[in-house]
């Protein structure tokens, strides 16, 4: 697949996200060990109106918000990327025999300058290019092409040498399954929950 990824940027002109080759958007190449956290919370009804009226998925429309939030907020940082933001995200598997039934890809962004509708809508096309590339692989090559994605992304920090070479993906979303029922600790309920992922540097 990454051979084949490589051969339409080439010779197709088709934008796709390669390993080492996302946009930098680090305002300084030290790192840390600090981190913030930040929350906000979108009504899904607002989701699912927009993904119908465009035709997309609830995924496409999540993504598109999460880019243009990050894009916004590198605007105030004064950082304008020069090319699109690489998001890795997952990709539910129809794979029989594929385990957990998800892998992930490497997701090319909204253009620089687009409108939300041009940024959905090359959300849309680069998900629906991963997720047939992905459902035609078998079971083991889908869980292997997961892992290699992921080790490629976190392999420069891991070897201690993130600060000098460009990211992977910019971005790491995660959708994961709701709470099925009510839960609660010492009386208070618990509302909501949020996976916390330690992002390498250059990545959020």
């Amino acid at each position: 697949v990454f051979a084949q990824q490589g051969w339409q940027a080439l010779v197709r002109g088709r934008q796709v996200a390669l390993p080492f080759a996302a946009a930098e958007t680090r305002a300084e190449r030290n790192g840390s060990s600090a981190r913030t956290y930040g929350l906000a919370k979108i009504q899904a009804a607002r989701v699912k109106a927009v993904a119908q009226a465009t035709g997309a998925s609830f995924n496409d429309v999540m993504t598109s918000v999460a880019d243009a939030a990050y894009v916004s907020y590198l605007a105030e940082l004064g950082i304008v990327p020069g090319k699109r933001l690489v998001a890795m995200v997952p990709i539910a598997l129809k794979i029989p025999g594929a385990g957990n039934q998800i892998s992930n890809a490497l997701v090319p962004l909204g253009a620089p300058g687009a409108t939300p509708l041009e940024r959905l809508a090359a959300v849309r096309t680069a998900m629906d290019n991963a997720k047939r590339e992905i459902g035609g692989m078998g079971a083991a090559s889908a869980k292997l092409f997961a892992l290699v994605n992921t080790g490629i992304a976190a392999a420069p920090d891991l070897l201690g040498v993130g600060e000098r070479l460009p990211v992977t993906a910019n971005m790491m979303i995660s959708n994961p399954y709701g709470i099925p029922k009510a839960l609660y600790l010492n009386g208070s309920r618990l509302d909501y929950f949020v996976p916390f992922v330690g992002p390498s540097l250059g990545t959020r």
